[in-house]
């Protein structure tokens, strides 16, 4: 019986071009995930933003502290009320858009 344990060059070239894309799909998904790391902190930041344009004295509590008024406030009827504004506002403006197409 004879062993041959040579590659031949196509199974080589395969091979290398499974690596290959194996590293572009690892790429990507390190791209796709930096992206959306970076989106959450811009998005993170821009809330910091408004808490202290709205609430300056936020400075002055801890985590826990802010934690307990923000909860309490979104809480209200009156928080309440404006969310669900927001929200019908938003899916008309995307349906709107959408029908503009």
């Amino acid at each position: 019986m004879i062993q041959n344990e040579t590659k031949s060059p196509e199974i080589l070239k395969a091979e290398r071009q499974v690596e290959q894309a194996k590293a572009r799909l690892a790429e990507a998904k390190r791209k796709e995930s930096a992206k959306k790391r970076s989106d959450e902190n811009k998005h993170k930041y821009m809330m910091g933003g408004i808490v202290h344009k709205y609430f300056p004295e936020c400075y002055g509590f801890d985590e826990h502290e802010l934690n307990r008024i923000i909860a309490a406030a979104i809480k209200s009827e009156q928080c309440q009320r404006i969310v669900e504004i927001v929200k019908r506002e938003s899916v008309a403006k995307v349906a709107t858009s959408e029908s503009a197409k």
